[in-house]
């Protein structure tokens, strides 16, 4: 132990620790300034970027050296040993014309610091020999301040030395295994047969290069890579000789000989070097890997130059994307950030990232929560719930879609500003989306209660499967006396540390009135957005300049079931309670003989100067006041036309929208009232009930001069019925469950003229037959959406049906008949044969590169599962990217990963595949 105190006693221990904490903002500044290079150089060839960005490494190696010369120079040990017991200077401390003794003499200082040493105290005793009157003004010099600052830091440099010791040791041990690996790589292999030597080195005089290089063919690798740069040796594994055309292997090879010809390699070794030393820093580590990515498309360029074939390397891309991590410092193909190098191979337009910008700014904020943490000490170990008490909450879940997607479990804790649990929090999962140009009604998708230890479990949900589907969604919370809190998630797998904190809550109050400046009482007040201050005041959101739906400053509640609400008492005043602090909100001011108006606000006292000098609407601080102008209502009552009965259950649309389209709203008495209409003029729409005879109504109407209630009767009469089929053309079996539109003849809506068609879409049975309820005419049926196991309608062709109708009934029944999609029976199995029941499938079916669909679900009691939906289109990426299909036991233990293609066309449309866990 002495030992070791010794040496981490020595000067130059302290002064390098102040060399690695000078680093970390030398480090950050370093970070930015590459990731600005190369924003300005992002439209420059990969190669210059690859330069400009490797140099900005090397000065991470020339900024350490000019902090240790810059600092002063560490003392012999003897001076420092000296130096420890010297007295402290006199001038540390001065009263500015101050006649009454602060310090004592230097040489008593010493004194007591010697004896207080020597009895085991650290404290130094400072006489006063005078004590100082109340109003004496004492100055205390900044250099002292620095220097007590200074000797704290120093008491843990030190320490962190040594740990920065331990890392680079641990590294590096790593680094000598890898080299130590790739070196018995070499020695296993065997000798590159000559057909293929011949093929490549026939590639030499286009690349000007004559260096000599050894072609070691290994069964121990899974795609070609390079090692060495003074004696290059490249090794190709045996598996591409089988797996992989000709064409495709000769470009991963040329990639390799590449990487040789730039020696790539030595790069790469001090690149491993400097993350090695620079270990801790991030931004280190992300412009290496930088390097790397411009490395690999600087290389993928001069092959795409030679060869002239971009989709063949793209295939070679994609067919070794999936091998196993290479031990560094080996280069190969198969490195990089595998989207943008496709991309900049076959010539796409990228859509810019901004994980590099995330990164950078990360960075900051880690350094201060690292301080925080350290300063406090204080452990949050009871803040994630455990498994246990998710699933004991998992029974008080509130599901409201009943049909879709998976969404994967989610739990977690509600915690109050103290991070204490907080029982009986109303939570609410919804359905979110990073959007830009202005924000949409998102869809609640499941309520719970936290329990006594406040947490809370979404297990089972099911996310909307028609429109958009997202995999971003918002956690949103309530509690009384707390204000709302909220996060945004994107599981890709379950999560069970989601953490919403309620904060103390603040309100915003007001008056309501209309244009004579009446109160207007009963007027619904409600929160429908927060966000930042900043962006409430500058942003443009009226040309769709809104925040992304995951900023942590942004919530939607915008057709949430429960939503922070009040409303104005008879004297016009309100007062909205559980707001955050310092957020902007936009509230939604609702009565039914008024429009609906938008009120933007702040939850502070009263904007900064700065803030309100570059406000770009009107945001309201302190007591509100909102004016409201008349609007048009509607009353619509929906009859038989035969009997004049009303019909129940009548559907219809709040706002303007397509005819053909199926409104969500429904009228249990069939009285539909529409409010806050800005126009004397609106088409309604009445959807029939479900399952009925009623034609769907549709009419244009105007209001008469000076009124602003319009009532109208609404008659629907009943349809012709079509009967059809939506069956198979594999076996000529029905299709259930699929929706079928019935288009009928277009026509041009007139004022207060009606207009009646088929209300669609409808669904079919269990044995594939729909009902359809018509006008006379010629009426198009076809199906609607994505339908499981078969190919996607537009992909295989017309699949629609015209048929007459008259008075007397259909010419014929339509039929309509899908071609199926190619698909794969699954069986799971233990590597003793035996049937894996309940075994987790998770796939994602591909239209683009980066758009996919989710596919999901379990093995039943024989360990099968049918895979009939990975390639249900025909686009050109499915031509070209094989779909992973992972598999994991119950337990989550045990697992394995397929790679699937579409298969020919003349295959058989189902195939068997086995897989072990």
């Amino acid at each position: 132990m002495n030992t070791l105190n010794a040496i981490l006693d020595h000067p130059a221990v302290l002064q390098w620790g102040w060399v690695l904490a000078h680093f970390l903002w030398q480090g950050t500044l370093l970070a930015l300034f590459a990731w600005f290079v190369l924003l300005c150089t992002s439209r420059n060839s990969a190669r210059v970027r690859y330069i400009l960005a490797t140099g900005c490494l090397l000065l991470a190696v020339v900024c350490p050296i000019v902090t240790w010369i810059s600092l002063d120079a560490p003392p012999s040990p003897i001076e420092a040993s000296s130096e420890s017991r010297a007295p402290l200077a006199a001038t540390e401390l001065s009263l500015q014309e101050q006649p009454h003794r602060l310090l004592a003499d230097a040489s008593e200082i010493s004194s007591r610091q010697t004896s207080d040493q020597t009895s085991g105290s650290l404290v130094a005793e400072i006489p006063i020999e005078e004590p100082l009157e109340s109003d004496t003004a004492v100055s205390i010099p900044t250099p002292v301040v620095e220097r007590e600052l200074k000797a704290r830091l120093e008491v843990w440099l030190p320490w962190c030395v040594a740990f920065w010791f331990l890392g680079v040791s641990a590294l590096s041990l790593r680094l000598a295994g890898a080299w130590y690996v790739t070196r018995r790589l070499i020695s296993n292999g065997s000798p590159l047969r000559e057909d293929w030597v011949s093929r490549i080195e026939s590639f030499l005089p286009r690349l000007s290069f004559s260096h000599a290089v050894r072609w070691i063919e290994s069964s121990q690798v899974r795609v070609p890579q390079v090692i060495g740069w003074f004696r290059p040796v490249v090794l190709v594994p045996v598996s591409i000789f089988t797996t992989l055309t000709p064409g495709e292997i000769e470009c991963l090879l040329l990639h390799e000989l590449v990487h040789v010809r730039r020696y790539d390699f030595l790069v790469s070794l001090v690149q491993c070097a400097i993350e090695t030393v620079f270990f801790f820093h991030p931004g280190v580590r992300w412009l290496s890997h930088r390097i790397r990515l411009e490395r690999e498309l600087a290389c993928d360029e001069v092959v795409v130059a030679v060869t002239g074939d971009k989709l063949t390397f793209s295939r070679a891309l994609l067919a070794m994307a999936d091998q196993s991590q290479l031990p560094r410092p080996a280069l190969a193909a198969s490195e990089g950030d595998l989207t943008r190098r496709i991309h900049a191979v076959l010539g796409m337009k990228r859509t810019g990232s901004t994980q590099s910008v995330a990164v950078l700014c990360c960075l900051a904020v880690c350094l201060i929560a690292l301080g925080i943490l350290f300063s406090t000490g204080k452990k949050q170990t009871d803040a994630t719930p455990t498994s246990t008490q998710a699933a004991s909450n998992s029974a008080q879940i509130e599901r409201f879609v009943d049909d879709g997607l998976p969404v994967p479990d989610l739990s977690g804790t509600i915690v109050d500003s103290s991070g204490s649990p907080l029982p009986e929090a109303t939570v609410y999962l919804r359905r979110s989306s990073a959007f830009r140009g202005g924000p949409a009604e998102w869809g609640d998708l499941a309520r719970t209660t936290s329990d006594e230890n406040g947490t809370f479990a979404f297990t089972d949900i099911l996310n909307h499967k028609d429109g958009h589907i997202s995999s971003a969604y918002d956690i949103v919370a309530f509690r009384e006396g707390h204000a709302l809190g909220w996060t945004h998630v994107r599981p890709k797998e379950p999560m069970a540390d989601v953490k919403v904190t309620l904060k103390a809550p603040v309100s915003l109050s007001g008056t309501i009135v209309d244009s004579s400046g009446s109160p207007i009482p009963e007027t619904r007040v409600s929160l429908k957005y927060l966000m930042s201050i900043r962006h409430i005041t500058q942003a443009d959101l009226e040309e769709g300049r809104w925040p992304r739906g995951d900023d942590p400053n942004f919530v939607s509640l915008h057709g949430c079931r429960e939503t922070i609400e009040t409303t104005t008492d008879a004297q016009d005043r309100f007062e909205l309670k559980g707001l955050v602090a310092n957020r902007g909100a936009l509230l939604e001011i609702a009565h039914p003989e008024y429009l609906v108006k938008n009120a933007y606000a702040a939850t502070v006292e009263e904007l900064d100067p700065e803030t309100a000098s570059k406000v770009k609407r009107n945001v309201q601080t302190g007591r509100m006041s909102v004016s409201l102008e008349p609007g048009y209502r509607l009353r619509v009552v929906v009859l038989d036309a035969d009997t004049e009965d009303p019909v129940p259950n009548v559907r219809y649309a709040l706002t303007h929208q397509g005819y053909r389209t199926p409104p969500r709203h429904r009228s249990e008495d069939g009285v539909i009232e529409i409010n806050h209409l800005k126009s004397p003029q609106y088409r309604v729409i009445a959807f029939p009930p479900e399952h009925s005879s009623y034609l769907a109504y549709s009419q244009s109407l105007k209001w008469p001069e000076g009124e602003r209630l319009k009532e109208v009767e609404v008659k629907l009469q009943k349809g012709i019925r079509v009967r059809g089929r939506l069956v198979s053309q594999e076996s000529a079996a029905g299709i259930s469950d699929v929706e079928v539109l019935a288009r009928g003849p277009q026509f041009e809506f007139e004022a207060n003229v009606p207009r009646q068609y088929a209300a669609s879409p409808v669904l079919t049975d269990t044995e594939g037959f729909f009902d359809v309820y018509c006008p006379p005419g010629d009426h198009t049926f076809q199906p609607r959406g994505r339908i499981r196991g078969f190919l996607n309608s537009r992909e295989a062709g017309a699949v629609s049906r015209i048929v007459s109708v008259t008075e007397q009934g259909p010419q014929h029944e339509p039929e309509i008949s899908l071609a199926p999609a190619p698909r794969f029976r699954l069986i799971v199995t233990t590597p003793d044969g035996e049937p894996v029941q309940g075994a987790s499938v998770r796939a994602k079916a591909h239209n683009t590169l980066n758009s996919y669909f989710p596919i999901g679900g379990t093995t039943d009691e024989k360990g099968e599962y049918l895979l009939d939906q990975l390639f249900m289109t025909k686009s050109a990426i499915q031509e070209l990217l094989a779909e992973e299909v992972v598999i994991r036991d119950q337990d989550n233990r045990h697992g394995a990963r397929l790679l699937l293609k579409r298969p020919e066309a003349d295959a058989p449309i189902e195939q068997r595949i086995e897989g072990q866990v």
